[in-house]
Order: C-alpha cells, then structure tokens, then sequence
C-alpha cells in the first residue's frame, strides 16, 4: 500500500480508498473504481493524493481500490493462514 485517503463526491458521499502498487504488473485491478470506472471525473481525480491519476497509473503499477474491497479480499488471502 502507498497511502489512504478520502474523497468526496458532488452529492457529498465519501469514498475512503487505498493508493495500492503492483509490482510484477502482470494484471490489472478491474472492480470498482478501477481505471476505466466511469465514476472517475476530473474533480475525483484531483482528491488522489501524490498526484497520480487513477486511470493511467497503472503504466507504473499503481491502482486505486476502495477499502471495502480490500479488507474483503485480504480476508480471504489470510483465512487460510
């Protein structure tokens, strides 16, 4: 993970996400908020954090997840643990 952050939509609803960073960049994220996620406007991208832009960092291995998503999915992975 890069960082956590914030972000809040015209009708006020908040977003709490993770800026994550894949490595080998042999997949691509592709749930919700991933690049082509129409809910990208140009003032959703100006709240991502380090000046990256979501729908074409994943050039240099970086995506953008909703926290949800991630706590859901990392249970999965240590379950088995």
């Amino acid at each position: 993970m890069i960082t956590a952050f914030t972000m809040r939509d015209s009708s006020n609803r908040e977003y709490k996400m993770l800026m994550m960073r894949n490595p080998w960049g042999e997949t691509n994220y592709n749930g919700d908020w991933s690049k082509t996620d129409r809910r990208w406007t140009s003032s959703m991208i100006s709240q991502v954090p380090l000046g990256i832009d979501p729908t074409t960092s994943d050039t240099i291995g970086i995506f953008v997840m909703p926290l949800t998503t991630f706590a859901d999915t990392s249970q999965d992975c240590v379950s088995d643990y």
